[in-house]
């Protein structure tokens, strides 16, 4: 990436906001200085950069008692983008995204009636609410993304909040503690994020765009093949099924297609090879790691149920669950539970809400 005065801002920022969320974690100062940034990075940034600050900035987000103060400030940086875009949109006379900010307007103060009156006060679940229209939202109004530096940038993040949750950790400077004991693996690796399960999520994500990257040659195999190892070891270290699934998956998926339709096969045959070493390097290192994935799969019984249930930790079950909810009311099916989507049985509303 060229360094232009637009990439040093957005450069600067990312150094300050992680130097901020490291030197002073879950403070009062913390909070301050982050809105801040936040606030700036929609004035100074470009649509690419704006998403690229998000992008590494999400990577540092404590999935614990701070959750909630991430969450509402990525939803306020959305807001006021969407606030830049209307008085874009008003002065260019552009009466298209005029009209379609001030329905997202009307549709946010619906949401409020509702979650305020009806709901009973279910903040949370009106914020997650309201969040989901602001991303719709932004995605419509923002312009051409840039997704190599996008996904470059999460990858950036990744790596360096995974590495600040390590050094902060052994040096005791980081309130936080980036490993999760387990009872099928003993450890499990969840970052700055100290949930696994997020981790994870956004290791799939950067893994999926870099592989499409590299495979289109949007980025040079030989230059960043390392990054998606890298990547993608940072996901295994949290041993989420899930993430090993999507692993095999797309991989799979990857190296398929592109073998189909490539007239280069040598360069995919390569890439095979290279995945096999890390697989065999993996076993070799962690002589127990696939002992350690046998055991996530199948040791953990306290959910119940088939084998499979146990494998996908419950969720056979929960999908039997909402299901049954859905096939009650088509009133479910088409709008699902909203904002009032409380607990089915002893699940959390997942796919319900």
């Amino acid at each position: 990436m060229t360094t232009t005065k637009e990439n040093k801002t957005l450069y600067l920022m990312m150094i300050l906001y992680s130097l901020f969320a490291f030197l002073t974690p879950l403070t009062s100062t913390m909070v301050v200085v982050l809105y801040c940034l936040a606030v700036l990075s929609v004035i100074l940034l470009n649509d690419t950069d704006l998403l690229c600050f998000l992008a590494f900035a999400v990577c540092f987000m404590y999935c614990g008692g701070f959750t909630s103060f991430f969450l509402t400030m990525y939803d306020v940086i959305l807001a006021l983008f969407i606030v830049k875009k209307l008085v874009i949109a008003i002065k260019e006379n552009n009466k298209k995204h005029i009209k379609f900010i001030s329905a997202m307007l009307v549709l946010i103060l619906v949401l409020l009636i509702y979650g305020l009156i009806l709901s009973k006060f279910h903040f949370y679940k009106l914020g997650q609410s309201i969040g989901i229209v602001l991303t719709i939202a932004s995605i419509y109004l923002v312009d051409k993304i840039d997704i190599k530096k996008v996904t470059l940038t999460l990858s950036a993040g990744l790596i360096i909040s995974s590495i600040l949750s390590l050094i902060g950790y052994a040096g005791g400077i980081v309130p936080i503690t980036p490993f999760i004991k387990d009872s099928s693996t003993g450890i499990r690796f969840g970052g700055y994020f100290q949930y696994v399960n997020a981790l994870a999520t956004y290791c799939s994500l950067c893994q999926a765009c870099l592989l499409a990257l590299l495979l289109t040659k949007k980025l040079d195999i030989k230059k960043w093949i390392w990054l998606l190892v890298v990547i993608t070891l940072i996901g295994l270290s949290s041993f989420s099924k899930t993430f090993m699934l999507i692993t095999v998956a797309t991989y799979g998926i990857a190296m398929l297609l592109g073998f189909i339709q490539s007239k280069n096969k040598k360069q995919y045959i390569k890439l095979g090879i290279i995945a096999l070493v890390i697989v065999v390097v993996l076993c070799l290192i962690g002589h127990n790691y696939i002992e350690m994935i046998i055991k996530r799969f199948y040791a953990d019984k306290s959910y119940g149920g088939s084998t499979l249930n146990i494998a996908t930790t419950g969720r056979v079950d929960i999908w039997k669950t909402y299901i049954d909810k859905w096939t009650s009311s088509p009133l479910y099916v088409l709008f699902g539970c909203g904002i009032t989507a409380d607990k089915v049985g002893i699940f959390t509303p997942h796919s319900l809400f």
